[in-house]
């Protein structure tokens, strides 16, 4: 019988990048609950926090599980040490643990809304769609991860349905959700394109276009705030200013990385690109986040940053032959 270790359960899980999946269910949670006008009791909106967290993450966990499930036969070969292919963690033993984590997830889901658990069932969808057949094609594959992140948002943002304000729009009509969740779309669209040229030396004309969809969305952030206008207090101002700012630097570390590829290749820079854009997410929600004007959630976005980090660092570094973040 094969006895897993706890480092075991984390490398088939990739444990801490589920933070930036924990933001994306926060980020919608935090767009929606700027559209209420009136204030809401902070205990009811804890814990919805709470359970968008752990739903998030759950669901991104046990999608990472059956991802290795899937990938078992070819893992033989590229990947040996992982868990799977190196008998250290039996395929039951696989199966129970990543089905635990959906179980869960959708569980907590349907705790906050029926709306909210239907959206987190297009997010579960989405999951296996890519886990079991998309990735293998690089556009496809590209579109059912950015499909994961999208509906991630959407998800948390209905569960601000389930607070019956008057003044609470349809979530189909939040312009602000709607838009977040196509431009995050576009960005992990991108993003992972990008990660799929790790392996092989991309075209210019690639890291091109790549780089425009990667810049869509801060910078689409940036101008439809400086067109509506900034706050005339002082104090709104700047926080909004915060916002620009954190949406600029995202700007700024995306160009660094492409200039970077085009100097010295994809292969040479692509695994290092690709972590720091997916550090870019947590960018991107906060200033979203901050012009939306909701702060809280936006400092909440930002330090999930450190655990992600310094998660990763222990569990990844020095980064094995068997841990990889597809």
């Amino acid at each position: 019988m094969n006895k897993p270790n706890l480092r075991d359960y984390l490398v088939i899980s990739r444990a801490p990048l589920a933070f930036t999946a924990l933001a994306d269910g926060l980020l919608g949670l935090g767009l929606a609950l700027a559209s209420l006008e009136n204030a809401e009791p902070i205990e009811r909106v804890l814990f919805t926090a709470l359970l968008v967290a752990l739903s998030s993450s759950f669901a991104y966990l046990g999608g990472m599980v059956f991802n290795d499930i899937f990938d078992r036969e070819r893992d033989k070969e590229l990947n040996p040490k992982r868990p799977l292919p190196s008998g250290r963690m039996s395929l039951s033993q696989a199966l129970i643990f990543g089905g635990g984590l959906i179980l869960a997830s959708s569980a907590l889901a349907f705790a906050t809304s029926f709306e909210a658990w239907l959206w987190h069932c297009a997010l579960l969808a989405a999951i296996f769609a890519y886990d079991g057949f998309f990735k293998r094609f690089r556009a496809p594959g590209a579109v059912a991860m950015a499909a994961c992140r999208g509906f991630n948002i959407l998800f948390g943002a209905a569960t601000m349905m389930s607070i019956k304000a008057p003044d609470f729009q349809a979530l189909s009509s939040s312009d602000t959700v709607t838009f977040m969740a196509f431009a995050s779309f576009i960005y992990i669209f991108a993003l992972t394109m990008l990660s799929t040229y790790e392996d092989e030396e991309a075209s210019k004309g690639a890291l091109l276009v790549n780089g425009a969809l990667l810049l869509f969305a801060p910078v689409s952030l940036c101008a439809l705030k400086m067109r509506f206008g900034l706050p005339p207090a002082f104090v709104d101002a700047w926080v909004d200013v915060l916002g620009l700012m954190i949406e600029q630097a995202l700007m700024l570390l995306i160009l660094a990385l492409l200039l970077n590829a085009w100097k010295r290749g994809s292969q040479a820079t692509g695994h290092n690109t690709t972590r720091w854009l997916i550090r870019g997410t947590l960018l991107l929600g906060s200033g979203a986040l901050i012009l939306a004007g909701s702060p809280f959630f936006a400092l909440f976005n930002l330090a999930l940053a450190v655990p992600y980090v310094l998660g990763a660092r222990w569990l990844f570094k020095p980064r094995p032959a068997d841990v990889t973040d597809n």
